[in-house]
């Protein structure tokens, strides 16, 4: 899900109902959605729609149900700065059930 803030910030979402457990299989998806949305912003359709990438404007987000466990959470940490690299920025947060 995209969504594109008021303040022209653009938020790109991976919203999670299900336990983020320290899988192989979880890692595995969480990464490629990560990618999915990296690669996305660099598409001419996207620029044309959102505007080029500085990483303050594109922020990956990771809504999840259940706090992710913390194994996925350092995952997170230790990606940041490719994906910052890459033109965006990465966060996760508690999402209402």
């Amino acid at each position: 899900m995209i969504v594109q803030l008021k303040n022209g910030k653009v938020n790109l979402v991976i919203i999670t109902a299900g336990s983020l457990n320290d899988t192989r299989l979880i890692r595995e998806r969480l990464l490629k959605k990560i990618n999915n949305y990296l690669e996305a912003i660099h598409t001419q359709d996207f620029k044309r729609d959102f505007g080029e990438p500085p990483a303050e404007k594109f922020t990956i987000v990771l809504k999840s149900t259940n706090k992710p466990h913390p194994r996925i959470i350092k995952l997170l940490e230790d990606i940041q700065e490719n994906v910052k690299a890459c033109g965006a920025s990465l966060e996760w947060e508690l999402a209402k059930a």
